[in-house]
């Protein structure tokens, strides 16, 4: 059971933290015509309905809006109110301006290692075939696939939300990953993962005095201090964890690698895994690439005197909490299902945006209930806090109405290992101090 008592609560103003949407429609001209029929307020919960059950055609969308400002309002009266190559550009002023607001600084753990610990990573939500050329997913001559892709950037120290993006399905995460280098500082950790791998991101991460940590990637020639490569080591050795200072690609970049060997289950299940996905004409598979199969491997520029071996492993596991996200937005949206039909590029930016604004916003908005009741932020669950985030701005009557909250309705106490997860990310933080 929750420790939190019934009481334990308060009121949030989504406004706050919107800012004046009527201002920010107007700045970017997203108003053609101004009439009592239609605000950018009731346009903004209209999308959030939609997103709520997934219904988010043009016809639903002023269906809504009528039904919210109380008057009739058509499809065809809806364009004619806005400048349809403006929508994007008003959701994503939104977007700016709940980024905007400043997080509360007794979030971030004082005397840490690190300035912040970054982590990145994406997801990828299909869409209609027809949508294919609005965004593209990675397909072969035969068939098209539709699929955008969400990247996010967050501060695991403070569960704070720093860069999120979408792009098209085939985008790669090393390219990406390149927009995430002018954010970093001197004295950060980056954590990601191995799509994100590139000698350039890793260069200049050591170039500001930034740390950096991922996976290795299975393409990336390794060798050891003696001149033979990392396959000769690992089909030798009998330990079940390796530690030792390597040098990847051609360039001979010097790094730390970090093995871990992995069970009998986790083998067969990676290998079930390339079998499915019919990976079999990749070249020296059989040799080289099963043989890192059996092993776990992290590649890093961080000391042993900062990080232990263990530690690295532990930290590495962090980039889990964006994959919780992640989850958390597709499970509390319908955003998938209102990905589904065929429409337009500026209808489909519409729901991507929508649900980015849903994401940042849970971020703002639970790191403020955190530190108004002086507790750790892990110990509300992100999922939780979404499904009531997303109820808020869909059955709002207005945004600047005090929207109820308990403690205990959006705390977690799920049990691993004898331990709940807060208490499992409480311990993480103070491996930080």
């Amino acid at each position: 059971m929750s420790k939190f008592k019934k009481r334990d609560g308060g009121n949030v103003v989504i406004e706050h933290y919107l800012g004046d949407l009527e201002s920010i429609a107007k700045s970017v001209g997203f108003i053609e015509r101004e009439s009592e029929h239609f605000s950018a307020e009731g346009f903004l919960r209209s999308l959030f309905r939609s997103l709520e059950d997934g219904k988010a055609s043009l016809r639903k969308l002023a269906s809504r809006m009528a039904t919210i400002n109380n008057n009739s309002l058509s499809k065809q009266a809806l364009w004619k109110r806005i400048k349809k190559d403006s929508c994007p550009d008003f959701l994503q002023a939104v977007l700016d301006k709940v980024n905007g607001q400043q997080t509360p600084e007794n979030l971030s753990p004082r005397n840490s290692k690190c300035k912040r610990l970054i982590v990145q990573d994406s997801t990828q939500i299909r869409s209609h075939k027809k949508n294919h050329k609005h965004y593209a997913g990675t397909s072969n001559k035969s068939t098209r696939i539709s699929c955008a892709k969400i990247d996010l950037t967050m501060n695991f120290l403070t569960n704070d939300i720093l860069l999120i993006q979408e792009s098209n399905g085939k985008e790669q995460d090393r390219t990406l990953g390149r927009n995430l280098l002018p954010l970093l500082e001197k004295g950060d950790m980056k954590i990601r993962d191995l799509g994100y791998s590139a000698l350039e991101s890793f260069k200049y991460a050591e170039g500001i005095e930034a740390l950096w940590m991922s996976r290795l990637h299975g393409q990336i020639k390794v060798w050891i201090e003696d001149g033979n490569t990392l396959e000769s080591l690992l089909s030798t050795t009998l330990k079940s964890t390796l530690d030792i200072h390597v040098r990847i690609t051609a360039h001979g970049h010097t790094c730390r690698l970090v093995a871990v060997r992995c069970s009998k289950e986790t083998v067969d299940r990676r290998r079930a895994k390339r079998k499915e996905k019919g990976d079999t004409k990749r070249r020296k598979r059989r040799s080289n690439g099963d043989l890192r199969e059996q092993w776990s491997l992290y590649i890093t520029n961080i000391p042993e005197e900062q990080l232990s071996t263990h530690e690295v492993i532990s930290f590495y596991e962090q980039r889990w909490a964006i994959e919780i996200t992640f989850r958390a937005l597709k499970g509390a949206s319908n955003m998938q299902k209102a990905m589904r039909s065929p429409t337009n590029k500026n209808h489909l930016q519409l729901i991507l945006k929508a649900a980015q604004i849903l994401a940042l916003l849970t971020s703002k908005v639970q790191a403020v209930v955190a530190a108004h009741h002086s507790i750790e932020r892990c110990k509300l669950s992100i999922e939780k806090f979404m499904d009531w985030m997303l109820s808020c701005l869909s059955q709002l009557d207005s945004m600047n109405i005090a929207y109820p909250y308990r403690l205990r309705e959006l705390s977690h106490e799920v049990r691993i290992k004898g331990k709940t997860l807060a208490q499992r990310r409480i311990g993480h933080l103070k491996c930080l101090g």
